[in-house]
């Protein structure tokens, strides 16, 4: 969940020994992609692409894939999301292994490739909603007379409907909603 609002996660600001990457450098920020000026810019337009519009109307898409009537049988196989049996919930009963070292492979083999989660919906999910048109987004003024300078913000997004925006200061990020609450 921090990885949509906090730009910190990407930032080792205590020095903290991580280790070593395989060339013998040592892990310390995250490496961000060309397009991102900073953790804080990495963020912003990360958050801004999720709230996108884009995303907002094939979001049922991705539910019906990871979740959903997809996740299996048919639907999967056509979907080209099909993975190792061993993957799947209740497909393997550890408990019941009298094996040691059956169970030993079977454990280092979802611990190395994961599961796949619970299936919760038989059915297509719904697709999303489209946005009502908004007015703009009121809090920008309201929040450079407050701070007694003009801020250009980072975005300006929605959260749960209501109109937020993003304002940068030295080393946080200020975030305003419509009822211009911190």
């Amino acid at each position: 969940r921090s990885f949509f609002y906090l730009p910190d996660m990407l930032l080792n600001r205590n020095a903290l020994p991580l280790g070593q990457r395989q060339d013998g450098q040592p892990v310390h920020d995250v490496v961000l992609p060309p397009w991102a000026n900073s953790a804080t810019d990495f963020i912003a337009k990360h958050r801004a692409a999720l709230e996108s519009d884009l995303v907002s109307e094939h979001l049922n898409e991705w539910i019906d894939l990871i979740f959903g009537y997809k996740q299996k049988g048919k639907a999967a196989e056509e979907a080209l999301n099909v993975f190792f049996h061993l993957t799947y919930e209740g497909n393997v009963n550890l408990a019941a292994l009298t094996d040691r070292a059956e169970l030993r492979r079977l454990k280092a083999q979802i611990n190395n490739f994961g599961q796949t989660p619970p299936q919760l919906m038989l059915h297509a999910h719904p697709q999303r909603k489209p946005r009502s048109p908004s007015p703009g987004l009121a809090p920008l003024g309201v929040c450079a007379q407050l701070l007694g300078v003009m801020l250009k913000p980072l975005a300006q997004l929605r959260v749960d409907g209501l109109p937020i925006a993003l304002l940068p200061l030295e080393d946080s990020v200020l975030v305003f909603d419509a009822q211009r609450r911190l």
